[in-house]
């Protein structure tokens, strides 16, 4: 299984599994299928119809042409397909990716993927070594896998309060290496309450709110422990 190194704005190297040719080739399958019953669907609604309606026609193919670009946009860098494989498109350089980078992997999917079959995707990829095609260069971007294995640390559990719910559930786009040091951070300030903890909790909170993709109207210690709490409530609920 490949590994992606992939360095944050704080200059820490982060490991993500590389998702895999087979997963990437399946998921693309996949929104295949979904497209394909999409357009089904369509055909039906339109045999219905006493007469041919032009819109329907813009109603079936337009969507169908616009598929990934929209998906990955509106899911946080998912397609159906994605989804249900647990594989995602993110940044190198851990950040998250704008409607640019999803647009220029789009434009790059006829050359990838369209024109040659797939092959050129799959040879870029394959040789590439950071599960990257054309379009993920271009758009310096790459594919993972989330559905890691989570390892238990003793230094990362806390009491959670009862019947506590998640706030926060894009808490799962951080690594135990972030929330370590949020915990860090957190003890450091608790323990000192100087000028220089307070402007660390808030440089912190930043640099997580943006790997999480969220802005919070909470105070920097808050929002942090909120993270804490619900990064263990989602650690302790995968392994029931």
């Amino acid at each position: 299984m490949e590994n992606l190194s992939i360095q944050t704005s704080q200059n820490v190297d982060i490991q993500h599994n590389i998702a895999s040719v087979g997963e990437r080739i399946l998921s693309q399958l996949l929104d295949f299928l979904f497209l394909f019953v999409y357009f089904l669907a369509m055909l039906f609604v339109n045999s219905k119809l006493s007469y041919n309606i032009e819109w329907v026609w813009w109603v079936m193919f337009v969507p169908m042409f616009f598929y990934s670009l929209l998906f990955e946009i509106i899911m946080n860098g998912q397609t159906l397909g994605k989804r249900i494989l647990k594989i995602r498109v993110v940044k190198l350089d851990g950040s998250q990716p704008g409607i640019l980078n999803y647009f220029i992997r789009w434009l790059f999917r006829l050359i990838d993927i369209w024109l040659f079959w797939g092959s050129v995707a799959i040879v870029t990829i394959a040789v590439n070594g950071k599960g990257q095609r054309l379009g993920d260069i271009a758009a310096g971007t790459s594919v993972i896998r989330l559905g890691r294995k989570i390892r238990l640390k003793e230094t990362l559990l806390v009491h959670l309060p009862q019947n506590y719910q998640v706030i926060y559930p894009q808490v799962s786009l951080l690594l135990e290496e972030e929330i370590s040091l949020v915990q860090e951070v957190l003890s450091y300030h608790t323990k000192n309450r100087s000028k220089k903890s307070q402007e660390l909790l808030d440089l912190t909170k930043s640099k997580i709110e943006k790997k999480m993709g969220v802005k919070s109207h909470y105070d920097s210690f808050d929002f942090l422990r909120i993270v804490v709490f619900d990064f263990n409530k989602i650690l302790n609920s995968l392994c029931l």
